[in-house]
């Protein structure tokens, strides 16, 4: 299915009538709740949370329902008929669900992101293009779009395709949008989808727009690089902090102002877009116990380049443990059931005992002090002493182990819209860690993804809901002590 569908429902009874605010598209699968929740208004808490905006056209007997957004590859979706949908005498059969599924390739695409991105200022008024990023199969013409100062006549675009790069991991097509002048200064600039673009399916694009301010005069000097506090296992190279593991090399770097920032090493790249100067980035696949040299090039939006250069030490073979799941904002009791769920990606079972689990900023973290050893391929989750496994909100997952740490987690508990976590061994070396990320629900949590399992940038998590976060992978053991 297309992934803006337009669903049709016909009306074979003439007699018939149906109130649109009856009908719901819901984000995900049909849950046990969903048949009872739609027999009476109003709809449950969590109902309501997966509700998809929709437009809706009615003509003779033809009802036809559109998400107003593009709906993510692979994804599923419900469409139902509550049974407030229909007067009382024409309930029958009410409440109607059926359940559908967007196309994983070729069910279309829409704009994801720019750069520079919304809302940037400072944006230099010698900005040679705009870069225009997509999440699958999308044509665009230069007539699809319209760029302006605000409130004034329109300016010259002019559309090249071009390849995406390692700072845009969804992009699928991305394109250079060439200024046919330069900019005026401390001025706002607005680009904008017109109504006549479409997808690959024909289907409109959704509505889309990219506002920012020049910035007042014209640099002509590459980016300043801002020194950064390091915290305990990371080395101070020229401003950067470095933190190094048997797997690869661990990046934080800040610059004054908005940049691309790339780093390569020993054929390992990567690349981050950043509005605020700040970027985490992550070099893997390099050799353990080796002198890894490094690069790293900074590019402002006027192109003006500032290029690093250093090289570091890998670590020999450290404990294959990773954090594999956070939750920040339990359903139950805050911050009794919190936890951070470790996994043991190695083939022998790992002496936990020593381990360090720490917050930014704090370097001594919350030592494991009790005698605890995982089985291979096992999870356990650290959790405060007084959390309840047989808690309703959130039951414990087959085969994955407690160890309770002496107090909350993070000292006083986690922040609910989550913290930045350090997992060390017993001698201070990063063994893992998690961002700064939250789930998208109260009971939500987020969920390790990706191949390199000592990484912990933004990109190496995912925000999952609470059904995800109490499923037991497969593979995965219990625990021994």
């Amino acid at each position: 299915m297309p992934r803006r569908p337009r669903i049709q429902l016909i009306e074979s009874d003439a007699s018939t009538s149906l109130d649109p605010r009856g009908v719901f598209l819901f984000s995900g699968r049909a849950d046990e709740n969903l048949d009872d929740d739609l027999r009476e208004p109003p709809l449950r808490s969590q109902a309501l949370k997966r509700i998809l905006a929709y437009d809706w056209q009615q003509e003779e007997g033809l009802w036809t329902f559109t998400p107003r957004r593009h709906l993510p590859p692979a994804s599923s979706l419900v469409f139902a008929l509550s049974a407030w949908a229909r007067p009382a005498k024409q309930r029958q059969g009410l409440p109607w669900t059926q359940g559908l599924g967007t196309a994983a390739e070729g069910g279309g695409a829409t704009l994801i992101a720019s750069w520079p991105a919304e809302g940037s200022s400072g944006v230099p008024r010698n900005l040679p293009a705009l870069t225009l990023i997509a999440d699958g199969d999308l044509e665009l013409h230069d007539d699809d779009l319209l760029f302006q100062e605000r409130g004034e006549p329109p300016l010259p675009l002019r559309l090249n395709a071009q390849g995406c790069n390692e700072a845009l991991p969804e992009a699928r097509r991305c394109w250079s949008a060439e200024l046919g002048a330069p900019l005026e200064g401390d001025r706002v600039y607005v680009l904008s989808l017109k109504e006549s673009a479409r997808d690959a399916t024909g289907a409109p694009l959704q509505p889309w727009s990219l506002r920012f301010r020049s910035a007042p005069v014209a640099s002509n000097s590459p980016p300043r690089v801002v020194a950064l506090a390091c915290e305990s296992d990371e080395r101070s190279v020229e401003g950067l902090c470095i933190a190094a593991d048997d797997q690869g090399l661990s990046l934080r770097v800040q610059v004054e102002r908005a940049a691309e920032i790339r780093a390569q090493a020993a054929g390992s790249r990567d690349a981050v877009y950043t509005v605020d100067g700040r970027a985490s980035l992550r070099l893997s696949a390099l050799p353990p116990g080796s002198l890894i040299p490094w690069r790293i090039d900074v590019v402002d939006l006027a192109g003006q380049l500032r290029r690093i250069e250093g090289r570091t030490f890998t670590e020999s073979a450290l404990l294959p443990l990773s954090i594999h799941a956070v939750q920040s904002d339990p359903a139950g009791p805050d911050p009794d059931q919190e936890y951070v769920e470790l996994h043991n990606f190695g083939h022998e079972a790992l002496a936990l005992t020593g381990c360090v689990l720490a917050v930014q900023g704090t370097p001594r973290g919350e030592v494991i002090e009790e005698s605890f050893w995982l089985a291979p391929g096992g999870r356990v989750r650290l959790v405060s002493p007084h959390f309840d496994p047989h808690e309703v909100n959130a039951p414990l997952p087959p085969g994955v182990a407690l160890l309770r740490m002496k107090g909350p987690l993070g000292k006083g508990g986690l922040p609910k819209g989550g913290v930045q976590l350090y997992l060390r061994d017993p001698q201070g070396r990063r063994l893992s860690g998690a961002p700064a990320l939250a789930g998208p629900e109260e009971g939500g949590c987020i969920l390790r993804r990706g191949a390199d399992l000592r990484a912990m940038r933004l990109r190496d998590f995912e925000s999952a809901a609470a059904e995800a976060c109490m499923a037991l992978e497969a593979g995965s053991q219990a625990s021994v002590r």
